[in-house]
């Protein structure tokens, strides 16, 4: 080694290494660490942030040996591909833990706003590079090193601002400072990506001979960002993963400035140690505020905090009990006291009249959280429980900080607790049950990435119904407990439909729930015909009243009861209610939007069901929401990147095929954005585990499209014929994919989730790959005919992914993830055929 500080710490390193090899021992021997310091605080009740440091420690070590080896002291193009690699990563792992924190502070189906402003960023960052050509006479070194140092810094100060400004996406069209707060979140999430993105373009447009090698090192460092996202949020939060990101736009400036002179390295790595020591701090000072009315929470009396790689979990008092907060109020969950004496519980009738029905039985619960319906069934001496929790942080806790307060329910010899998504373990567990319930478990869980959730709920399609069914024994039943009771019915009378069931609608009893004010409801299906025993208890006082249907031996007399039995029974009854813009169609997987009441745009609170005025009343409308961010995301993306391009590029509008490429460029921009989105939301049934499907997802495509990249140079010579063979290779992958991949998916959805991982990766890595050559062969191409025009397709391009961010959920809410597909396909198509007819 030359360098002394390189040694210097190297062995501080190697110390460390050797101190956390320690604490594992420790953990494993002894017991768990808990260390609280004034506000620094650190606890590891297991491996996972040992492991996690000294992995990162590991890499420290490897990178320090590296870069101080003497042939890439003088390698210029090493440190740029380092660079790039470390402010693509610091990129994608900002946007992935901006959607978590965005699922925290407002409610989960607006973290896609992410995305759009990410795209629009890198928009912008390529219409001032256009406009500002003497930018590119600056040193590179330096310029790219500002850039990645303005990144982090940037990163930081916009944290601070969503924590701070109150948006509420909830009141934008009621109140105008709402508008302001939007616009300003917009404007200022954008400016990060703006930075990174003026690095990303200056490189690939100053290397212009090793943009192959550039664009694969930017793809290769995003793909390993976004994945990185899985072991920090939890280790270090959600915030603490942003100040993570900006030390890295600090590291990549660091790199750019090694050739630019040892101040500008010596002044990135003083920002970066700086951030370092704000880390700690990241759960106090940079603590995620809700902004959103989301039920009664209230962060001020706190008990217990943690983030977990889905969701943030708080616990607060209320009275005797307390409350599991998921997400600041996206969903709770009651923690009831008990003393673990199961044979002094005295029956409970809130448990379900079901319960009623079997004696001892064998239940499966899908998203028991906190307990309370648990301990409810208890009371009833069931067999066994199984309960299937989604998060992690919910059966961590409910296992060892809360055991005791709840009188260790999940540990009793009869019930166990697995973490798991519950159609997945339903898919691969051998059992059958007598009782299959949920309770209020179908709010949706954010992706992290603008996954555009609109309460997609995979619980509780037809094709979920089969699930249950299977699993059900001969005379069980599914238990639901939830609003939108009735239209629950219509999606599983389709199932014993499709089962060979000629009357579903004697096998289907739905009654209000006085337990949830809320539009609540009971639903219970059998696998079976209704004994008359059974519905002699259906008929005593407290049941009768409460029925809205039943079977016809019922008598029910709820004054809809007539409307509700013929929206069941009849197969094609939901269309009358489709005619007046309420939506009760059968859900599907494909279309799994339960919790969207409305067709698109076409919301007449007079035409709303009696039972459902109540959600609407307390959740409002969300597609003025949606229609309301389209057009501030179109109208900004005018005015920042479409306006300038025409106020000082006008002469790239004179270009002979102008039309053409903007018509390409556009479809690019559009059905690259539309498939990705629907990848994401489609992998989030087969893995089970939101953030995994983004992670999976995003990875696989940010690495498959840089190899499709590198591999596009090989054939510059002939763009227009390489876009033919790749774009209709796009189009067939897209169909086999939404054809073959349902086939897959129930293959493998019951292995565990390395399996799953890796044929994720498998299936997308084909259609990545292609996704990745339109965009450079476009570039060659427009540079070969119309250079002067490459500003204008660069604009455009940003422009699409800005819009397409939100129509794509616009589409799907209206016609189904399939067929955002098919129109993503038919847009390349188009594009191509405009390209096409150009003359080279």
């Amino acid at each position: 080694m030359k360098h002394s500080w390189s040694k210097f710490f190297i062995g501080l390193i190697d110390i460390v290494l050797v101190l956390l090899f320690a604490v594992v021992l420790y953990i494993h021997f002894v017991a768990p660490i808990r260390f609280e310091f004034g506000s620094l605080k650190f606890s590891a009740a297991g491996y996972n942030k040992p492991f996690l440091m000294m992995a990162g420690l590991w890499l420290l070590r490897y990178i320090i040996v590296f870069i101080t080896n003497p042939k890439m002291q003088k390698s210029r193009m090493a440190w740029y591909y380092i660079g790039i690699s470390l402010i693509s990563g610091a990129t994608l792992l900002m946007q992935v833990a901006m959607t978590r924190i965005f699922s925290v502070a407002f409610f989960n189906h607006y973290a896609f706003l992410i995305i759009s402003t990410a795209l629009f960023g890198f928009g912008f960052s390529g219409v001032v590079l256009a406009i500002f050509p003497s930018i590119k006479k600056f040193d590179l070194n330096k310029t790219v090193a500002f850039f990645s140092l303005c990144f982090g810094i940037s990163a930081v100060i916009i944290l601070k601002i969503v924590i701070a400004v109150p948006l509420q996406f909830g009141k934008l069209d009621s109140q105008t400072i709402q508008m302001v707060y939007l616009s300003i979140y917009f404007l200022g999430l954008a400016i990060p990506f703006f930075f990174s993105g003026m690095v990303v373009a200056l490189l690939l447009s100053n290397i212009a001979s090793e943009v192959n090698k550039l664009y694969f090192s930017d793809l290769l460092g995003a793909g390993i960002g976004c994945i990185f996202v899985l072991p920090l949020v939890p280790a270090i939060t959600a915030p603490g993963a942003v100040m993570v990101a900006a030390m890295l736009g600090c590291a990549a400036a660091a790199a750019f400035a090694k050739h630019a002179g040892k101040y500008l390295v010596a002044l990135s790595l003083l920002f970066m140690v700086a951030i370092a020591v704000l880390l700690p701090f990241a759960n106090s000072h940079f603590r995620v505020k809700v902004h959103e009315g989301k039920r009664s929470f209230r962060d001020e009396e706190t008990e217990f905090s943690k983030w977990g790689p889905i969701s943030r979990i708080d616990i607060t008092p209320y009275g005797l009990d307390k409350i599991l907060w998921i997400d600041g109020g996206s969903n709770q969950s009651f923690m009831k006291p008990f003393d673990g004496n199961v044979e002094a519980l005295e029956p409970s009738p809130l448990a379900g009249l079901v319960y009623q029905f079997v004696k001892h039985p064998d239940v499966l619960v899908v998203g028991p959280a906190a307990g309370e319906e648990v301990l409810y069934m208890l009371s009833y001496k069931p067999k066994s429980v199984t309960g299937v929790e989604l998060d992690p942080v919910i059966c961590d806790i409910m296992q060892n900080e809360y055991k005791g307060f709840v009188g260790g329910i999940y540990n009793l010899p009869n019930t166990k607790l697995i973490n798991d998504e519950g159609r997945s373990y339903i898919r691969r567990s051998p059992d059958k049950y007598d009782i299959i319930q949920q309770v209020n478990n179908a709010s949706p869980t954010a992706i992290a990435s603008g996954a555009l959730n609109i309460s997609e709920t995979y619980l509780i399609t037809v094709e979920a119904f089969h699930e249950y069914l299977d699993h059900l024994k001969p005379g069980g039943y599914v238990f639901i407990r939830r609003y939108g009771a009735i239209r629950l019915a219509v999606v599983a009378a389709q199932a014993l439909r499709e089962r060979g069931v000629e009357h579903p609608e004697e096998q289907i009893i739905v009654m209000s729930d006085p337990l949830h004010t809320v539009a609540g409801g009971q639903f219970f299906l059998k696998n079976g015909a209704f004994t008359e025993e059974e519905l002699a208890m259906f008929r005593q006082p407290g049941n009768y009243e409460n029925l809205m249907h039943g079977p016809a031996a019922l008598n029910v007399q709820h004054p809809k009861y007539a409307e509700y039995r013929s929206l069941i029974a009849d197969p094609n009854a939901w269309k009358k209610y489709d005619e007046v813009g309420i939506s009760m169609f059968p859900v599907t997987d494909d279309r799994p939007f339960f919790n969207h009441f409305t067709k698109f745009a076409r919301f007449n609170k007079d035409t709303v069901p009696e039972e459902f005025k109540p959600i609407f009343r307390v959740y409002g409308n969300t597609d003025n929401s949606l229609l309301v961010i389209l057009g501030e995301a179109a109208g900004l993306a005018v005015i920042f990147i479409i306006l300038p391009l025409y106020i000082f590029h006008r002469a790239g509008l004179h270009a002979p095929g102008k039309i053409r490429f903007l018509l390409y460029f556009f479809s690019l921009g559009l059905a690259f954005i539309f498939i990705e989105i629907v990848l994401i939301q489609k992998f989030t049934l087969f893995m089970g585990n939101p953030t995994y499907s983004v992670t999976i997802v995003l990875f696989s495509l940010l690495i498959a499209a840089g190899c499709g990249s590198f591999l596009s140079g090989r054939f510059k010579q002939n763009p227009q014929g390489a876009l033919l063979v790749v774009i209709t290779a796009i189009a067939l992958l897209c169909l086999a994919e939404f054809t073959v991949a349902p086939k897959i998916f129930a293959i493998f959805l019951g292995d565990s989730m390395p399996v799953r991982m890796f044929v994720s990766l498998l299936m997308i890595f084909p259609l990545g790959m292609m996704m990745g050559m339109p965009f450079p062969l476009g570039i060659t191409f427009a540079n070969r005919v119309v250079p002067r025009l490459i500003p204008w397709v660069w604009g455009i391009n940003g422009y699409a992914t800005v819009i397409g961010s939100v129509l794509c959920v616009i589409l799907a809410l209206s016609l189904g993830f399939k067929a955002v597909i098919f129109v993503a396909c038919a847009i390349y198509i188009a594009g191509l055929i405009a390209l096409l007819t150009v003359k080279a």
